[in-house]
């Protein structure tokens, strides 16, 4: 009988969180070299000696002391391959390369969580537009009521009623037609229905 095969197992693709993580030491690396950059520098202008590059004799004397010691070189004979200033900015074109391929996972993730988050909070999206749509539409109603209310002495200035310089004078939705897009958009994605708008303004 054939074995069955095993399946492969999916690849771990990398949460922004993760992604965070892997960039942070990146940033802190870029930013001690840089700082080392920048105090060599001062130092070389109080006229330290400035940090060299390596001549191919230099690299000629490090291989022949590794070929005389047969393998044992101590540490304090070995001679770096580069200076040091050319060693930093090897690092930091690494660092340059790495976040860049970071950035770019980052991207993704970010579009992944963005989708997931979606599927996981539509319901409840569509039910707090719902919500919101159906205040605004009450909202738009009572205002209606007030200015209609205050018909009768529209243009007199008596005292004796509370807030008639606010409610019914200055709409919080605006004047005109102030929700028709937000009815207009709501219908067309189906997020309400015409009698159920009607039926919010029934107040």
């Amino acid at each position: 009988m054939a074995n069955k095969q095993t399946p492969e197992p999916i690849a771990h693709l990398p949460t922004v969180a993760e992604l965070r993580l892997a960039q942070a030491p990146l940033s802190a690396r870029r930013v001690a070299l840089q700082k080392e950059g920048a105090a060599e520098y001062i130092a070389m202008k109080s006229g330290s000696a400035p940090s060299r590059a390596l001549s191919d004799h230099d690299r000629r004397v490090s291989d022949h002391v590794k070929l005389l010691m047969n393998g044992r070189t101590p540490p304090s004979l070995l001679v770096p391959a580069v200076s040091r200033e050319e060693q930093r900015r090897a690092e930091i074109d690494a660092i340059d390369y790495v976040e860049r391929d970071l950035g770019r996972q980052m991207e993704l993730a970010l579009h992944r969580e963005a989708e997931q988050w979606v599927l996981e909070n539509a319901a409840a999206w569509r039910e707090q537009c719902r919500q919101i749509i159906f205040a605004a539409v009450k909202l738009a109603r009572f205002e209606e009521r007030a200015r209609d209310f205050l018909e009768p002495i529209r243009n007199a200035h008596v005292r004796g009623l509370v807030m008639t310089t606010t409610i019914a004078r200055f709409s919080l939705l605006g004047f005109g037609d102030p929700l028709q897009e937000l009815r207009e958009n709501a219908l067309k994605e189906g997020v309400v229905t015409a009698s159920e708008i009607k039926k919010a303004a029934d107040v």
